[in-house]
């Protein structure tokens, strides 16, 4: 490159999440070759289907041949070799543009040796110093657990990496069952209800009934209460009902408030057949119960009841 490129204080990574529509992705920190810029997509070294474009100040941006996936991670790191740039002779001409290229090159790698070494464990300036964080050997550590004492120092735990293997005691935190059966077992969830199983319930099963909001339009979550009852305090209309689940079973119980003589109309989701859309019975108090079957989209009558 013939510009001089001058290295600020920046960031050696650029981040995206593709749309997949884009292809052209930018990076904003300064290389010297496209070979100095590492794309990745997903946390996957990218090799190629790609070309990378550099400016004259160093900034420039990769194109891909086809749009990454939507929602997947493009990552733009600045890798470079790590090495001598230049070598000055004794006695020899020095010039400020290979001087700059040498100092540029040199903060450069600094930088990203930084951004390395900022993502690598370690420990917090609030530590005393002293602690010696190197790893056991590794004939020492090999296929061990490893922890700290009570130094905070690297150490091999007394525990073996086989003493963790399946099935993990419940001591331990584990299940101790080999399989899903022996696991319930052992929690004490054997008689736990499946739902891809035949059971027979030795107590009864049954829907906590839920009270519906009145008003001029009545909202029905079937979802929330599979078994409903609402006061009707004046002529109502049951809107369509929200959560349908295919074969789902739901009631619907309908009362006269205290004045009495209130009408119950529905819309188009409830089906009734044959029979036609019934009338509520008038009096005081009265009761009237719906059941319905749904298909997912219709909740059809398959039986009533009322006093």
């Amino acid at each position: 490159m013939t510009t001089h490129v001058q290295i600020g204080a920046e960031s050696p990574r650029k981040d995206y999440i593709a749309s997949g529509a884009q292809t052209v992705f930018g990076f904003d920190f300064a290389v010297f070759e496209p070979e100095d810029v590492e794309v990745r997509v997903d946390g996957a070294v990218a090799a190629a289907g790609f070309t990378t474009n550099v400016n004259a100040d160093g900034r420039g941006n990769v194109v891909f041949a086809s749009a990454p996936a939507s929602d997947s991670r493009v990552t733009l790191l600045r890798r470079l070799t790590i090495r001598r740039q230049s070598d000055f002779q004794e006695g020899g001409e020095l010039r400020a543009k290979t001087l700059n290229d040498e100092l540029d090159f040199q903060t450069a790698s600094i930088q990203q040796v930084g951004y390395e070494i900022g993502r690598a464990l370690r420990q917090d300036d609030s530590d005393p110093a002293g602690i010696d964080m190197r790893l056991p050997p590794k004939a020492t550590r090999a296929g061990q657990a490893l922890g700290f004492d009570a130094n905070g120092k690297p150490v091999v735990l007394a525990t073996p990496e086989t003493a963790l293997e399946l099935p993990l005691a419940l001591a331990d935190g584990g299940t101790g069952g080999v399989d899903a059966t022996a696991a319930r077992a052992n929690l004490g969830l054997a008689n736990a209800a499946l739902l891809d199983a035949v059971q027979a319930f030795t107590r009864a099963q049954r829907y906590a009934p839920a009270t519906l909001t009145d008003a001029a339009t009545i909202a029905w979550d079937l979802d929330t209460a599979p078994m409903a009852r609402v006061t009707l305090a004046g002529n109502r209309t049951m809107a369509a009902p929200t959560h349908q689940r295919d074969g789902g079973m739901y009631a619907l119980t309908a009362i006269q408030d205290g004045t009495g003589g209130r009408s119950l109309a529905w819309n188009a989701a409830y089906e009734f057949g044959a029979d036609g859309v019934p009338s509520l019975p008038s009096g005081v108090g009265k009761v009237a119960i719906f059941v319905f079957l749904s298909d997912g989209t219709a909740l059809r009558c398959v039986g009533r009841w009322s006093n």
